[in-house]
């Protein structure tokens, strides 16, 4: 599918040098307001077939021409009360560039409850709806319906004017719903494309935008998504799609769903940023999907929700920063640089989560809430490197999975807040240079990997058992917190040297294995227990 929609749009590079519409013309004369299917509002008649498109250049609403007159600065209303038709629609066209068609003006198109707007563009290297140079096309009420051609926003281009001379247009278009429905089945909607191309989407109020594919900065252009409220349903999402495309959603409202992808940063560079709303994923998340690409979500809030796999770095760059609202992935992948931040929110992950596969990936925690359902693998191939870093929040790994660091380049650093797990394996460490808390996950803790402890590491294992066959090390100390049911096992030569204090509970160790160098507290009811090994 993505391979045809980057098809359509490259196609509709070339759609400034032609047009496929009847050589008659109506204008629209109604001035700044009138009813759209009024003929009296009309020179030579209402347009409505599928051969006509409606073009506004100036202070006219032209039905099928090439030419227009004067600028539009001031905003101009149409009312349509009736189902309408037409083979394509622009705002701003660059056909009328040499009378001087530069200023930003503003388009209000209003269509009563129930009446629908269809764009029908039978030739496809046309789009359906076109907005370009500068100038914003308000939708509200009834519903927009395009059958064929793509809606382009800020389409940049190169026009030749009176003389030979040429020019280029710049400047923002853009589109607004605050009501009603925009809907685009079997096309797309494009904001900002081609090398300085500018397209902004503001969405608000019970809006529904629904559609084939959206691209938010497409082929080298800027695109601008405001979502703050409504429901913007598509198939897949796109942004930053092309070399040097810039892409930005901002979302503080409403909500944007994609029933398969959602890509930020396929070539180009691309921005999330999500404070309130939610954002559904029918199937993958992926931030810098290709090489020289880059893509960050900034969550501050809402809710993000993703039903396979998250990829943050693919074959580019990825950063998810999630500070508040809820992250919930069918799983994780943090990968070739990627990283993934947290400083407050709740991440869950149904299926595994994977820092560094088959390159580096880092998540980095300070705040918040983190569940693995089915296990976290931290550098799981041979010449990638997966690092954790926790500082503070709580991570849990779900009863009867592990947290698995299988080579040397495997690292957690517990420095802060708390780690909850049953089972820790693999050749990596498990390190402790702050005061980190280590929590036993049902009735038993397997910790089998070494930890160097450079601060304090903290056992909270209370009515379990906590089996620690992995060497511990450092300069720092080891506590232990617990109950009257709470067994430390200490079965490896371990020689950190700041000591240990026994809160609660039994501390089995072998005499062999007791560090020579630090001081032993052992609160009132807790015991430890040396043995020779046999």
């Amino acid at each position: 599918m993505k391979l045809f929609l980057r098809g359509i749009i490259f196609a509709a590079a070339t759609i400034f040098t032609s047009h496929a519409f009847s050589q008659s013309e109506t204008l629209w004369t109604g001035n700044a307001t009138g009813t759209f299917e009024n003929s009296n509002n009309w020179t030579d008649g209402v347009p409505n077939s599928t051969t006509d498109g409606l073009i506004f250049t100036g202070a006219n609403f032209i039905a099928v021409g090439v030419t227009g007159t004067g600028n539009f600065s001031n905003a101009l209303t149409v009312t349509e009360t009736t189902d309408q038709q037409a083979a394509s629609l622009r705002v701003g066209s660059t056909y009328n560039v040499d009378t001087g068609d530069t200023t930003a003006g503003t388009i209000n198109f209003q269509l009563s409850s129930g009446s629908t707007l269809t764009i029908n563009q039978n030739d496809f290297s046309n789009p359906g709806i076109e907005v370009s140079n500068q100038d914003t096309f308000n939708l509200s009420g009834g519903t927009f319906q395009v059958v064929n051609g793509d809606i382009d926003v800020g389409f940049q281009q190169t026009v030749t004017l009176t003389g030979g001379s040429t020019a280029t247009l710049s400047g923002v278009a853009g589109i607004g719903i605050s009501s009603g429905t925009l809907s685009f089945a079997n096309s797309s909607l494009v904001l900002g494309v081609g090398s300085g191309g500018l397209g902004t989407m503001t969405q608000s109020g019970s809006s529904t935008v629904t559609g084939e594919a959206l691209f938010v900065g497409a082929s080298g252009g800027s695109g601008i998504y405001n979502l703050s409220g409504g429901n913007a349903n598509l198939d897949v999402i796109f942004v930053a799609d092309g070399a040097g495309s810039v892409g930005t959603v901002n979302q503080t409202g409403g909500s944007m769903s994609s029933a398969g992808d959602l890509v930020v940063g396929e070539d180009g560079g691309g921005t999330y940023d999500l404070s309130a709303g939610t954002v559904t994923v029918g199937d993958t998340l992926t931030l810098g999907e290709n090489s020289g690409s880059s893509g960050t979500i900034n969550q501050t809030g809402g809710s993000m929700m993703v039903t396979n796999t998250a990829v943050i770095g693919d074959s580019g760059s990825g950063a998810y920063n999630l500070s508040g609202g809820t992250a919930t992935f069918g799983g994780l992948l943090v990968d070739g640089g990627g990283t993934l931040t947290q400083s407050g929110g709740a991440l869950t992950v149904a299926g595994q989560g994977v820092i560094g596969s088959s390159g580096d990936g880092t998540y980095t925690m300070s705040g918040g809430t983190a569940e693995f359902e089915s296990g976290l693998a931290v550098g799981i191939s041979a010449g990638s490197t997966g690092i954790v870093n926790q500082t503070g929040g709580a991570v849990t790994i779900d009863a009867g999975e592990s947290l698995f660091l299988p080579q040397a380049a495997s690292t957690y650093n517990l420095n802060g807040g708390s780690l909850q797990v049953g089972n820790i394996s693999g050749s990596g460490t498990l390190n402790f240079e702050g005061n980190g808390t280590l929590i036993a996950q049902g009735a038993t803790l397997n910790d089998s990997v070494n930890g160097d402890i450079t601060g304090q590491a903290t056992i909270s294992a209370a009515g379990a058992t906590a089996n620690f066959s992995g060497q511990l090390s450092g300069t720092g100390a080891l506590v232990i917190h617990g109950d009257s049911s709470t067994v430390v096992n200490l079965t490896a030569a371990d020689s950190y040297q700041g000591g240990t204090t026994i809160n609660a509970g039994t501390v089995n160790v072998s005499i062999d294995n007791i560090p020579d160098v630090g001081p032993l507290a052992i609160a009132s009811g807790a015991t430890l227990n040396p043995h020779r090994n046999r």
